[in-house]
């Protein structure tokens, strides 16, 4: 039978459609719903290529079936790394006045910016501010940071590493009743338990001025090893005849002590080890005056 004599069968003499003749449609007559469909097929009309509007999508289905969250453009939160590319001209433009940075990484074979704090451009040029670090790896002319023009500097609030050698390692100044500055250090002596785990040949250079009229240039030189202070040196080119010092404190860490005197004085330190044994991030975990030269740790 023909689908027109089976449709001529399905409409009664006063025009209703008899839903029992036709397979599969009795029990969506009965319900409503098309889910009901049990057999046979129902023809339907094509949906045109982009008629579905977002109103016909349910909630979260599109980022369901493409499998990962995309990031608002009005604003997010990204928690994993995002790749700008592999070539040396690969940018990142960040449009406007200041904006804040968590962790931005730029590679390529030119080099690479790690930055943590604010970096912000105005018409005056660009800054890093807040930053806990800036590294620049690379080789020859594409390794270091370059400061042109006549009034260009580089501030900071806390040591400056070049190479083996760190200015600034340390500063005091203050009125104190002790000429003798205990400087105690994260630097291990070479004793039990941890043995020769930290061995250099440090040189320690200090200058500064106190109100007695002195300038203070002074250094002094040991090899830290096997629990002890090891051919230690300590001159003096400035106007104060410092009496230098140097020993291993009670826990086992190396404690260095400059004379200073007692009347308003002032000192920085600067750190070279030029010897290449393992590099050595010396900190500093105590300080104390003392009229002695030795035992206060």
């Amino acid at each position: 039978m023909s689908r027109a004599s089976n449709l001529a069968k399905a409409i009664g003499a006063d025009g209703t459609l008899n839903v029992s003749d036709v397979a599969g449609l009795a029990a969506v007559a009965s319900s409503g719903s098309a889910s009901d469909l049990s057999t046979g097929t129902l023809p339907i009309a094509r949906i045109a290529d982009g008629a579905v509007t977002a109103a016909k999508l349910a909630s979260g289905s599109a980022v369901s079936n493409i499998g990962y969250t995309p990031a608002n453009k009005a604003g997010d939160t990204i928690s994993g790394n995002i790749g700008l590319g592999a070539t040396a001209d690969t940018k990142l433009t960040i449009a406007g006045d200041s904006h804040q940075v968590g962790f931005m990484h730029m590679g390529g074979t030119a080099g690479n910016v790690n930055s943590w704090g604010s970096k912000h451009s105005t018409s005056s040029g660009n800054h890093l501010v807040n930053c806990n670090s800036v590294e620049f790896n690379g080789t020859g002319y594409t390794k270091g940071l370059f400061l042109r023009g006549d009034e260009k500097g580089l501030t900071t609030d806390g040591r400056l590493r070049v190479r083996r050698s760190e200015y600034a390692w340390y500063q005091y100044g203050g009125s104190v009743s002790g000429r003798y500055l205990h400087i105690k250090t994260s630097l291990w002596g070479g004793g039990s338990p941890s043995g020769n785990s930290q061995p250099t040949m440090s040189a320690f250079h200090g200058v500064g001025y106190n109100y007695d009229g002195q300038t203070i240039d002074t250094m002094i030189g040991f090899h830290n090893w096997a629990g002890g202070i090891f051919s230690f040196n300590s001159s003096n080119a400035g106007s104060r005849a410092c009496s230098n010092a140097a020993y291993i404190a009670s826990s086992g860490h190396v404690v260095l002590v400059f004379d200073i005197g007692t009347s308003y004085p002032g000192i920085t330190i600067d750190y070279h080890q030029a010897y290449p044994y393992t590099y050595q991030d010396v900190s500093i975990t105590s300080v104390a005056t003392s009229t002695s030269q030795t035992g206060v740790y």
